[in-house]
């Protein structure tokens, strides 16, 4: 068969009809994995082939059909783009962006749309010109996709390392486990008081009587977790050794990076917890905790809405069921909203519940847990128990706060009790609240060190995170690394590499 007669064949509704997902998937594709809108192509399909089919019964006309199946593809998966753009938008005085008015524009278009493809008698001769559209505008995103995991997979070299004092350990001497524990998004404690209206001293107290440094004037070197850890644990500011240009080496960095490569190479196994922010995961690490493994034997197709399918879901003509949802309290929101963040809520617990038993392994290990709290969304209250729909922030940090102190604390003091050499154990946020994204606040963390046999000589109130490791491998494992200035690079999520240098904002600190 020639393509020439393939491209005869109207299949251009499927083209339009996965086309929004594979869009969609690509411009976030560095923070999900592929398989995120394996469901959504497999629902897309299956009503693209019964719209198809039923049209097709009803006009018995297969071209016509098809043309009537894109138009409404193309309404239905640009709404809630369209509704979003203009949900500001006033004309003569009428807030256009309501559902009332573009659900009845889309509704006539449709109609319009169906009369002219009816009365039409040569609506055939579009079916090559459509598939060749569709067929283009689904390879832009699939070779986008494509360009980020072949630059993923390709070698970066983080740091021309020209260290050679550090040499393999052996695993019966007197070695300290490293802790790295990062809670995302708590900040230090002149913001917490001042911004979300909470008072930490008690818990950085109780840090301190452990035997903590708490710098408590440090900023994140950065104002995303990706950059912030890419730079914390290669030991170096980005723009020294990450070209932002290429895409995908940024996940690259945080997985693959010089700390890990130095501690495995001295004798460490490397334990780490599932998080739900693609770029921090370890997949490969030694010891691996999988929620998805750990709960999800069952098919993916019975799960609930992950928070991709959600996000998608808001963005076609589905957003009017959900919002309509809020007057009738049919519960549609419980599949986009709720079951997330229920999701999500498991997944911290999982992660926290088997952090306190990591002790128990045997050997030198560097045990790297990021956990997604105290970030947005809030849903914790302050005893722990699930919170659906808090949409205040004030509250909502603070409530989610006191619970990740009061689980953390428990695991300090179990790794403690229970580590045989004194433990190495970094405490650290990598960047402020989601709410301070409008000014330097941003840059604000929690930031506490137990580093125990003299280890905490050389910390400083304003040590930023770059320097971390540069202390503990100079301190314990006799480098020369010294320290880089302390410099935090503040960024807008929509610019990342646009910098502007942060000052230390607090009173306090200056």
């Amino acid at each position: 068969m020639s393509i020439k007669k393939v491209f005869r064949f109207p299949f251009h509704p499927f083209l339009f009809g996965i086309f929004p997902a594979v869009s969609f998937l690509a411009n976030n594709i560095e923070e999900v994995l592929p398989g995120a809108a394996f469901r959504i192509f497999l629902i897309v399909l299956a009503g693209v082939s019964l719209l198809f089919i039923f049209l097709s019964i009803l006009q018995r006309d297969w071209p016509k059909s098809a043309v009537l199946v894109t138009i409404f593809l193309i309404l239905f998966f640009s709404y809630g783009h369209l509704y979003n753009s203009l949900k500001q938008t006033s004309l003569f005085g009428i807030a256009i962006g309501r559902h009332r008015y573009l659900s009845f524009i889309n509704l006539l278009i449709l109609m319009l749309g169906w009369r002219w493809v009816i009365k039409h008698q040569r609506t055939a001769a579009y079916t090559i010109s459509l598939n060749i559209l569709g067929t283009v505008l689904l390879l832009l995103p699939l070779l986008q996709i494509a360009r980020y995991q072949i630059r993923f997979r390709s070698t970066i070299t983080p740091l021309k390392d020209s260290d050679t004092q550090l040499s393999a350990i052996d695993p019966n001497s007197n070695t300290p486990d490293i802790y790295y524990i990062i809670l995302d998004a708590y900040t230090r404690n002149d913001t917490m008081l001042s911004f979300y209206e909470f008072d930490n001293t008690p818990f950085l107290e109780t840090l301190e009587d452990r035997g903590f440094y708490v710098a408590h004037c440090s900023q994140s070197n950065y104002a995303r977790t990706n950059l912030s850890l890419a730079s914390m644990l290669n030991l170096n500011y980005l723009q020294d050794i990450y070209d932002h240009k290429q895409n995908g080496g940024l996940a690259k960095l945080v997985q693959n990076n010089l700390v890990r490569k130095k501690l495995e190479r001295l004798g460490y196994s490397v334990v780490a917890f599932e998080t739900t922010y693609i770029p921090t995961r370890w997949v490969d690490a030694t010891i691996y905790y999988s929620f998805e493994e750990a709960y999800y034997d069952q098919s993916k197709l019975i799960k609930g809405f992950s928070e991709f399918e959600a996000m998608f879901t808001r963005t076609t003509g589905a957003l009017i069921l959900l919002d309509v949802d809020t007057i009738f309290k049919a519960r549609l929101q419980t599949l986009t909203d709720e079951g997330p963040k229920r999701e999500r809520y498991d997944r911290i617990l999982y992660n926290l519940d088997l952090l306190i038993d990591v002790p128990s392994i045997p050997g030198p290990k560097f045990v790297y847990a990021h956990i997604n709290a105290p970030h947005e969304p809030y849903i914790f209250d302050k005893n722990g128990g699930f919170l659906a729909d808090q949409e205040e922030y004030i509250p909502g940090y603070r409530e989610q706060v006191m619970y990740i102190n009061n689980r953390i604390l428990p695991i300090i003091d179990n790794i403690l009790s229970n580590s045989e050499q004194p433990p190495i154990i970094i405490l650290q946020g990598d960047h402020g609240g989601g709410e301070t994204w409008g000014d330097f606040r941003r840059m604000h963390i929690l930031n506490a060190y137990y580093l125990p046999e003299g280890g905490a000589q050389g910390l400083y109130p304003t040590i930023t995170p770059v320097n971390t490791f540069r202390i503990i491998f100079d301190s314990y494992f006799g480098s020369n690394y010294g320290l880089l200035p302390d410099i935090s690079y503040y960024s807008h999520w929509r610019d990342n590499f646009n910098f502007t240098i942060a000052p230390n904002t607090s009173v306090d600190c200056e």
